[in-house]
């Protein structure tokens, strides 16, 4: 599931592999579909405020496909839970049963592996489609990068240059500062076709402004950042502006990861900052 949006924004349009995205959301959906298919998600307390965690869970005896029925378990549909020992329970999600209303009370009572696992399932459910659909149908050309707005949302570049004044190329570095995943020099001189001189004008734009600030901070890959809070996330994700994890609702997948095709988050972006809801101006230590 983390491979899937990772090449969609990590790889160039046209790429073989960024290609492959709707066939293997297909066969994994069609995988996902089966009602004996059950995922394993980690190990939970067999015991909760003095009670057991089985008597918590409503539903029967878990059957196996072959109709044995497996003792110290419970089946409520999206989970089976088996008691191994004393102290732990397994337990696995059943993909075909998912249903976030229903589930949510189940939920609360595992731990953050077995979230994040059904989160997953979720995503190859639900909302990986919307990605699988921009790989078939994009105004990116072969080579282009979903990251640059440029090219995978023009027109919002010249809305935000008719609202600030900014050169295109400034609008563009603006978009990504907002909502890129990791907007480090680096990728965005790759994903721009910019040289050194180029990120330079746009970035001093952004300064004279007010709209971006230099600094230096540590793993960021870069000395030009949205004002406002800094979260310090661990690796392999880059530590960020606090205000993008709300565009990408924290990182449910345990991964600072974009989940929607990255034009749609580059929308959001500007319509918080148009609302007067953008990142909040202040000091930063230098």
């Amino acid at each position: 599931s983390l491979l899937l949006p990772w090449l969609f924004a990590a790889r160039p349009v046209g790429d073989p592999a960024r290609s492959g995205i709707p066939r293997v959301l297909e066969r994994a959906r069609h995988r996902l579909a089966s009602p004996s298919l059950l995922v394993f998600a980690g190990w939970g307390d067999q015991e909760l405020g003095g009670r057991s965690l089985l008597d918590l869970v409503p539903g029967p005896a878990y059957r196996s496909p072959r109709g044995v029925e497996v003792p110290d378990s419970r089946d409520s549909g999206a989970f089976v839970l088996v008691a191994a020992g004393s102290a732990h329970a397994a337990v696995h999600v059943r993909p075909a049963r998912i249903d976030p209303d229903a589930d949510a009370g189940i939920l609360a009572m595992l731990d953050d592996t077995a979230r994040r696992t059904y989160q997953r399932i979720r995503f190859l459910r639900e909302d990986a489609r919307e990605l699988a659909e921009r790989v078939l149908a994009t105004p990116v050309a072969d080579g282009g990068w979903e990251a640059n707005p440029a090219a995978s949302a023009p027109a919002l570049v010249g809305i935000v240059v008719v609202a600030t004044g900014l050169e295109p190329g400034a609008a563009a570095l603006y978009l990504q500062l907002l909502a890129a995943p990791d907007p480090t020099v680096r990728r965005i001189r790759e994903w721009n076709g910019w040289d050194g001189p180029a990120f330079e004008r746009a970035a001093g734009q952004l300064v004279e402004r007010g709209l971006a600030i230099r600094a230096r901070r540590p793993r960021a890959g870069r000395d030009l950042f949205l004002p406002g809070p800094w979260e310090e996330l661990k690796a392999p994700d880059l530590p960020v502006e606090a205000w993008r994890l709300r565009l990408y609702g924290g990182r449910p997948l345990g991964r600072l990861l974009a989940l929607r095709p990255l034009h749609r988050i580059f929308e959001e972006a500007w319509r918080l900052v148009a609302d007067g809801q953008g990142p909040g101006f202040e000091e930063v230590s230098r």
